[in-house]
């Protein structure tokens, strides 16, 4: 049997709930990344933070106050003010049978791997990609 622990990055990046949209969106472009899990500052998952999502709040400051001021409203909203917080997550032994099912009905980009609330991977639907490949390689 398959499990997400055999496809799921485990080298994850993440940002805190206090810290800002801006950092938020620095982060995602310097790793290459559409999502990023919201940790606590005890590494406890509290929510996900999406490009689709910064992109949302993002068209609303715009609506506001104009382009000319989007960083520096980014630079004062916290990520916990924007996150999604209630999200689905996975643990490492969930059969990825079901983790695929998840990504089928409700279309979501990611799921957050946890342990004991404690973030220790990520799984997404790129990673299901991957693996069709690697499967239609052999």
């Amino acid at each position: 049997m398959a499990i997400v622990r055999d496809i799921m990055t485990t080298k994850v990046v993440s940002i805190y709930n206090d810290q800002t949209l801006f950092h938020a969106r620095q982060l995602m472009k310097e790793h290459g990344v559409r999502h990023l899990p919201v940790v606590d500052r005890n590494e406890l998952i509290c929510g996900l933070l999406t490009q689709k999502g910064i992109l949302a709040d993002a068209l609303k400051s715009v609506e506001k106050v104009g382009v000319n001021r989007l960083s520096e409203i980014e630079k004062a909203t916290r990520v916990d003010s924007v996150m999604d917080g209630s999200f689905a997550v996975v643990e490492p032994d969930t059969d990825l049978i079901v983790a695929g099912q998840y990504f089928i009905d409700n279309k979501h980009g990611c799921l957050p791997v946890v342990e004991r609330q404690v973030l220790v991977g990520i799984i997404s639907s790129v990673d299901f990609v991957k693996l069709a490949i690697r499967f239609l390689e052999k």
